[in-house]
């Protein structure tokens, strides 16, 4: 007795009109989804940090959909993306991620862990961020003093430091604009 078949016609990657012929006993079942939580849809600016040996290489790119354990970005152009890098994701958190696929300029990257920075603090930091541009070194301080510096002591340090020399560099010039401070070129 002859077996009936399953005829499915498609276009292939050249573009040509494709018929295949499958035994009738065949299954045929959609992709299994793989990923532990379902994404959402969404447009977003962020960066790809590379660290190699010494160095960081920054790349940005488009969030194109993420979930709690993962994110689908757009770089642009092709990069080589190693197997672990950092995601930035503008109103969003740091983390640290692992390249699970890559074609072309889209990449799929799963979080590995919780957030570096949660995306509340990261969202408080860039604004800051933006106050130090717009509004100056001061103003940025005095709200980092408001967060009490999210509790981390290096960037106290750093933005104690960075006030003090904003103030050492305004002492020396409003004396050098009074006259008080002097210069002469020693050079010749």
């Amino acid at each position: 007795m002859a077996q009936s078949a399953l005829q499915i016609e498609y276009i292939d990657h050249t573009g040509l009109n494709t018929k295949i012929t499958l035994p009738e006993d065949s299954v045929i079942t959609p992709l299994t989804e793989r990923r532990k939580a379902p994404r959402t849809p969404v447009i977003k600016s962020g960066r790809v940090v590379i660290e190699e040996e010494d160095s960081e290489f920054v790349f940005e790119c488009l969030v194109i959909d993420e979930s709690r354990t993962g994110a689908h970005i757009d770089l642009g152009t092709a990069v080589n993306i190693p197997p672990n890098v950092r995601l930035q994701i503008d109103d969003g958190g740091i983390y640290f991620s692992r390249l699970v696929w890559s074609v072309g300029t889209r990449v799929g990257l799963e979080f590995i862990g919780d957030p570096i920075i949660p995306e509340g603090i990261a969202r408080r930091m860039q604004m800051i961020s933006k106050i130090l541009q717009t509004q100056g070194l001061t103003a940025a301080h005095q709200e980092l003093e408001t967060v009490d510096f999210f509790g981390n002591e290096v960037l106290r340090q750093a933005s104690l430091d960075a006030e003090a020399s904003y103030n050492r560099l305004n002492a020396i010039l409003s004396f050098a604009k009074l006259g008080v401070l002097s210069f002469s070129n020693s050079k010749k």
